[in-house]
């Protein structure tokens, strides 16, 4: 278990075919079951993660990115880039006008 990272070995009975866990549901998880995407199921109203499985033993993975992080690091990157060319043209303005 890491930081929106979560793997572990289950058993599903045909008697207990979900695996309900206890973190909040919210977009951004992602659910794997023996290495391929599953659906997560959302329990309670919408307030836990739940996964259906098929009988047997079974390695889970969750993982979360958060919404819209992605993003978030791009125009991050973007203003840090416009910040250089801006501070550079400053750097340039300022040399031409003592230059006279």
């Amino acid at each position: 278990m890491e930081d929106g990272y979560v793997r572990g070995q289950v058993m599903a009975s045909e008697e207990k075919p979900v695996l309900f866990t206890s973190f909040p549901y919210e977009e951004g998880w992602v659910a794997y079951v023996d290495g391929k995407e599953q659906e997560i199921v959302p329990l309670l109203e919408g307030g836990f993660i739940g996964l259906r499985l098929e009988p047997g033993e079974h390695e889970v993975e969750l993982r979360f990115t958060a919404p819209y992080s992605v993003q978030g690091r791009w125009l991050s990157l973007c203003g840090l880039i416009l910040l250089m060319i801006l501070i550079v043209a400053d750097l340039y303005d300022t040399k031409k006008v003592k230059e006279r």
